[in-house]
């Protein structure tokens, strides 16, 4: 959703509630995102058949209802990796410690009951700063999973995230957008990162850049029952890769 003069464009995301991956709960700010690209296709399917006396396709049907997107943001904490991995174990004392465990087809996590990928739920907003706010524009997707999560950094830059996901549904529409209360924490720049390989905690030198990926590679799957929308998406095999350069 690209920004426009006089109008404030804001991202927020949602917890999922209970066991519905479209019943939204708390709000959480997401990052500094800069961008969120989303890609819709309604699968139209173009019908010919005899007896039309024409060469031109005769009716285009509605198929299936595929939606993913691409969140680009400043990393201010590492909640995304929670929703690329399963799951997170928080340890309170005198430095807090988050530690994130890959999740297995059989395992299950509480936003959703049953699967092992938490969902979260964005909105993407552009709230017109004049005028009634039924101009606002207001896109909603519920049931998004993270496909694939990338964390880079070059030299003398900040930490960014790249995150792609697939959403079961989108729906626009207008009046408020939700409230979401902004981070003021900055965000992580190279300055805060180093690279260890060995397991004495070594770390390495002249490091110019680094990225880490994790892929999902998640399944879609449009089952018979009468709705064109995707249901769950299915983790399959995940792979892991990182990159680095040095001097």
């Amino acid at each position: 959703m690209p920004m426009h003069v006089g109008d404030q464009w804001k991202v927020a995301c949602f917890l999922t509630s209970g066991t519905n991956i479209n019943t939204t709960g708390a709000a959480f700010w997401p990052g500094q995102i800069v961008s969120n690209d989303v890609t819709e296709s309604e699968g139209y399917y173009n019908i010919r058949y005899a007896g039309t006396a024409t060469r031109d396709t005769q009716q285009f049907v509605q198929g299936p209802r595929q939606i993913s997107g691409k969140i680009k943001l400043n990393v201010q904490d590492f909640r995304f990796f929670k929703y690329a991995l399963g799951s997170v174990l928080d340890t309170s004392g005198a430095t807090n410690l988050h530690t994130f465990i890959a999740t297995n087809n059989n395992d299950s996590c509480p936003e959703v009951g049953g699967d092992s990928l938490p969902a979260f739920n964005l909105e993407d907003s552009n709230s017109v700063l004049i005028g009634a706010s039924g101009l606002n524009n207001i896109r909603t997707l519920n049931g998004c999973f993270v496909n694939n999560l990338t964390l880079s950094c070059a030299e003398g830059q900040p930490l960014m995230m790249d995150v792609d996901y697939v959403a079961r549904t989108c729906n626009f529409t207008s009046g408020a957008s939700s409230s979401v209360t902004e981070s003021t924490v900055r965000p992580y720049l190279f300055s805060d990162l180093r690279l260890d390989l060995t397991a004495s905690g070594t770390a390495t030198q002249n490091l110019k850049n680094v990225q880490l990926s994790i892929a999902n590679n998640l399944d879609t799957p449009l089952y018979i029952d009468a709705d064109r929308t995707i249901g769950t998406p299915i983790p399959t095999n995940r792979d892991y890769r990182m990159t680095a350069t040095f001097n």
